[in-house]
């Protein structure tokens, strides 16, 4: 009963951003759709919508940390690399983007990985026990299954710790200055121009440590950045 309330009360603002966006009020759509796309959802399709927004609107670094998201949550949902690939196009200055998913999770989402393994794993097991009370065949049907299965929970979960312990963050609204330390008087690094798509690599008091896709460092001021949504 929860979880479809929740679900009720999350479609209606959905649908209202629906409509804004078929009307072309675009501001409207993004008051609608951004407390979802924001609160934890999951929803790749709404963050989706948010980045097609923000698109229209002209701020390209957020309609990238959007669809960036949207990759995340729903790596299957349709248009994300070919927005991405011409938003970036129409950035100039950037470093090359930090944190492109590997291969794997382009295809599935780590927690779908990780259950098609237990999946795999389960049945398995399965079949182990069946041939140890039946006596009849192979054990080694049962034992591939089992350590695939392991192998793809292992898989999943070092996806899962690379999405969260490395989060990626866009540059927005003015250009980031890169310091060799946590500290405004500290000496700069580089300079990231909006857009810029970066791994958050620490936090210290309001700054973070930052890593480029060539693989330069520098701390920035936490509020330079849009980390992107979870």
């Amino acid at each position: 009963m929860i979880a479809l309330l929740c679900t009720l009360a999350w479609a209606g603002p959905v649908a209202d951003g629906a409509t804004a966006w078929e009307a072309g009020d675009i501001e409207a759509a993004l008051e609608a759709w951004k407390p979802s796309a924001d609160g934890g959802w999951g929803s790749g399709q709404v963050k989706f919508d948010v980045g097609n927004a923000y698109y229209r609107r002209g701020d390209l670094p957020r309609a990238i940390a959007y669809w960036r998201a949207a990759g995340v949550y729903r790596p299957r949902t349709s248009g994300v690399s070919h927005n991405l690939a011409l938003a970036r196009s129409e950035l100039t200055g950037v470093p090359t983007p930090v944190g492109a998913p590997q291969l794997w999770m382009r295809i599935v989402t780590p927690g779908e990985l990780g259950l098609i393994g237990l999946f795999v794993a389960g049945l398995g097991s399965m079949a182990l026990v069946h041939r140890r009370r039946t006596r009849e065949g192979s054990r080694l049907p049962g034992i591939g299954a089992s350590l695939l299965g392991a192998v793809l929970v292992l898989l999943a979960s070092w996806g899962w710790w690379v999405q969260t312990g490395m989060p990626v963050a866009v540059v927005v609204d003015a250009p980031a200055i890169g310091r060799v330390t946590p500290d405004l008087e500290a000496e700069p690094e580089l300079t990231l121009r909006p857009g810029a798509e970066v791994a958050v690599l620490r936090e210290m008091r309001d700054f973070l440590l930052v890593e480029t896709g060539d693989g330069d460092r520098g701390w920035v001021p936490d509020g330079a950045v849009l980390r992107i949504p979870r």
